[in-house]
């Protein structure tokens, strides 16, 4: 309950105090549940790993040169700098030209 007083003792129509309350039920819970929703967008941003920058990739193997220098594959450099997990599947294009009795164009 949000009240609000308003001395108009001095005021000629009313000479009393105004007093006017409301229910703000509805705003605590909205506000609440704001605080919630920036809560949980503060965690997943903390979780957030981001690569940036040029990443130099084999333009045949694609696979990463890395800061050690070493040569990552692309799955293992990105899922070792981010919390990406990958599953492989085969692209329509590859799947005719890696098995073209199983599929047709």
């Amino acid at each position: 309950m949000e009240v609000v007083a308003y001395n108009l003792l001095d005021h000629p129509d009313i000479r009393g105090v105004v007093i006017n309350g409301r229910d703000i039920t509805e705003r605590i819970q909205t506000q609440a549940e704001k605080e919630r929703v920036i809560a949980e967008l503060q965690e997943a941003i903390s979780k957030l790993d981001t690569l940036t920058g040029l990443l130099t990739i084999c333009a045949s193997c694609k696979k990463i040169h890395a800061e050690n220098g070493s040569w990552q594959q692309i799955e293992s450099y990105i899922r070792d700098r981010s919390q990406v997990e990958f599953t492989h599947t085969m692209c329509p294009e590859c799947a005719l030209i890696w098995y073209p009795d199983h599929f047709q164009k």
